[in-house]
């Protein structure tokens, strides 16, 4: 009998751990990951993803910020907030190198599709000159109530925000560069 508790107590506990989170999110796609050497830039996409619960944020608004948390690697050179009549404005409040800020707001417009996932912004970036090594990208609300949805107020706490990476590895030329250099190091100090 205690055998079989046992197994059932880890059973459930299994199943609480693996359950998937199931709410609505913001997510960056498009170029991450490893780039390819000799990429000299890219765009990112802020997908919303409204399941389950629907938010469209229209009569409210979202505030977000992404950060690039190694500097030197990538710089954000502009952000876009389509508009397409879903939102009264849509604007990017800065952007520098780490850091893109970017809104919008709706005043009796429709906000985002409450049933489908619908891009929200692009980021573009630049790979910064002889760049090598890795960064991660992090998304999230910035300022007071970040993400406000007209019907339910704000609702940050309900939202999930997916990160993404973005790796850069040296040319092969570069590699074979540093190589020679050091072979003729080595060879310096062994003659000289």
């Amino acid at each position: 009998m205690k055998k079989i508790t046992s197994i059932a107590l880890a059973l459930c506990v299994l199943i609480v751990f693996s359950a998937p989170t199931n709410a609505a999110s913001f997510s960056i796609v498009g170029d991450v990951g490893l780039l390819t050497p000799g990429t000299t830039g890219g765009t990112l996409d802020i997908m919303y993803n409204p399941s389950p619960e629907g938010y469209t944020f229209a009569n409210g608004g979202i505030r977000l910020e992404l950060l690039s948390d190694t500097p030197g690697i990538i710089t954000f050179t502009n952000v876009v907030v389509p508009n397409g009549g879903k939102w009264t404005a849509a604007t990017s409040n800065s952007v520098v190198p780490n850091r893109a800020e970017f809104e919008a707001f709706s005043i009796l417009t429709s906000g985002l599709n409450s049933a489908a996932p619908s891009l929200f912004a692009t980021v573009d970036y630049t790979v910064n000159a002889g760049a090598a090594g890795l960064t991660n990208l992090s998304l999230g609300g910035t300022g007071l109530d970040p993400l406000f949805d007209g019907e339910a107020g704000d609702v940050t706490a309900n939202i999930e925000f997916n990160g993404a990476f973005v790796s850069l590895i040296p040319e092969p030329g570069s590699i074979a560069m540093a190589g020679f250099g050091l072979i003729g190091l080595v060879l310096r100090r062994r003659n000289g």
